[in-house]
């Protein structure tokens, strides 16, 4: 079970195995022979009918999704799903960070800028290493898998997995940028989860405040109760 991999050990062995895939990146490049051919083969066998969903995902399939998701386990659901969502947007939080300073530090340009093609989705802009999509994603399909049962991690996985594909077919990321975005990802997965002890007074504190902002709502005001009675 995933959940048994959480240990310190396993988290600083995906931080530093994505520390050196990213010092590799830094001093070679991204257009090395292996990720410049699987990114053409992907990027040349484009399917017409297929298209649209490949941009659509590509387009929706990281805020469109996991906001909403988070939202609705939070305020729908029990208590164990109100967990998983807490640790859901903490895991997000702390991916947004790393992946954004790694971008910041990497420089790397996409793709379509360094082979000169047109991306099916042109408004794209930014650094290209790690794939923020891919990122996010993956940060939310490793913590659904540690959170919640298989009818949930199942479907999510398999959409995070069709939104990280999605990015090479537009012509956005190089195949390890997609790999990078995932290591990343399952690294701020793991260490949220395993810092879970720590974070517990922060849930704790919004819980109270959660349950406290319904019982408001339920309870109707006393001027408001005399004059329905009168």
């Amino acid at each position: 079970m995933l959940r048994a991999l959480v240990r310190k050990e396993t988290v600083v062995f995906l931080g530093a195995l994505f520390i050196v895939l990213s010092v590799l990146v830094k001093i070679f490049g991204e257009n090395f022979y292996l990720n410049r051919t699987l990114f053409l083969y992907v990027f040349n066998h484009h399917a017409s009918f297929v298209n649209p969903l490949m941009v659509v995902l590509s387009l929706y399939g990281r805020e469109y999704v996991w906001i909403p998701l988070t939202f609705l386990l939070w305020v729908l659901g029990e208590r164990k799903h109100k967990r998983a969502a807490f640790l859901l947007a903490s895991a997000f939080i702390v991916a947004i960070i790393a992946g954004e300073l790694s971008k910041f530090l990497m420089g790397e340009p996409r793709p379509f800028q360094v082979l000169s093609l047109m991306p099916l989705t042109p408004t794209e802009k930014g650094h290209s290493y790690p794939s923020g999509h891919a990122l996010i994603v993956g940060t939310g399909a490793v913590m659904v898998a540690l959170t919640l049962s298989r009818k949930f991690w199942v479907p999510l996985t398999l959409e995070a997995l069709a939104v990280s594909f999605s990015r090479i077919y537009v012509g956005a990321h190089w195949p390890v940028d997609v790999v990078a975005g995932w290591l990343l990802g399952s690294f701020c997965a793991l260490f949220v989860f395993s810092i879970e002890e720590r974070l517990s007074p922060i849930m704790d504190a919004l819980m109270g405040i959660w349950e406290r902002i319904l019982l408001a709502l339920k309870t109707r005001p006393l001027g408001e109760t005399e004059e329905e009675e009168e």
